[in-house]
């Protein structure tokens, strides 16, 4: 549905029900899969499906205290440079890591979203770690190069293998992936050396696999 009417809906709902719009809860992921041909090349280049692959991936963080009224709103915070509306923090466009609103954001993809469930809640320590984990890589400049390295294809999984550094990435620059694999390992939920290497669609299947998420996740739009 068009983004206003989808907004309004959820308006008329409870309180809890504006914070936590679709159930979502601090450290779900939302998984996206574009409907264009970038969508497309993505999926094919990751071992994912066109139209039910992961083309992009963001994290759900509640907003700490320090944002007054609206502290304990759920907001998604993701990198990417194909988003229009300004960050809620940097009130401006980013190429990169950024907040946006959930409800908006959602209803004005065009393409398919999914609901990662956490299979165990994050207690409110996890949840304010991950939150400060976040929000402190705002406006980092989204990682192209990374990006393109971090595919599964042949070529680059070796490439990979053969010349990326051990241990954890300096990210510097992140792209969408990255930033959420690194979350999860920031509150030890999804240990991971090097954040760098998983594309959204490796990411999405060993959240799964390893327990992070619940199987069969949940397509909210």
């Amino acid at each position: 549905p068009p983004a206003a009417a989808m907004i309004a809906c959820v308006q008329g709902s409870t309180a809890t029900d504006r914070k936590h719009p679709y159930g979502l809860q601090p450290g779900d992921m939302l998984g996206f899969s574009a409907a264009d041909l970038s969508g497309a090349l993505i999926n094919l280049g990751t071992w994912g499906w066109p139209g039910s692959g992961l083309s992009h991936v963001g994290l759900v963080v509640e907003r700490p205290a320090s944002d007054g009224p609206h502290a304990g709103e759920l907001v998604l915070v993701e990198s990417t440079c194909l988003v229009r509306s300004k960050c809620i923090y940097q009130r401006r466009r980013i190429c990169g890591v950024q907040a946006q609103h959930m409800l908006p954001r959602v209803a004005g993809y065009c393409g398919k979203v999914w609901r990662y469930q956490l299979a165990e809640p994050l207690s409110s320590f996890e949840s304010r770690v991950l939150t400060r984990f976040c929000l402190s890589h705002l406006g980092k400049t989204y990682d192209w190069r990374g990006a393109w390295a971090a595919r599964d294809l042949a070529g680059a999984l070796i490439r990979r293998l053969m010349c990326a550094p051990a241990g954890q990435s300096g990210l510097h620059a992140i792209f969408c992936s990255e930033l959420v694999a690194a979350a999860l390992n920031e509150i030890k939920r999804f240990p991971t050396l090097k954040p760098e290497s998983w594309s959204p669609n490796r990411l999405g299947r060993a959240t799964i696999d390893r327990g992070v998420y619940l199987p069969s996740p949940l397509r909210i739009k």
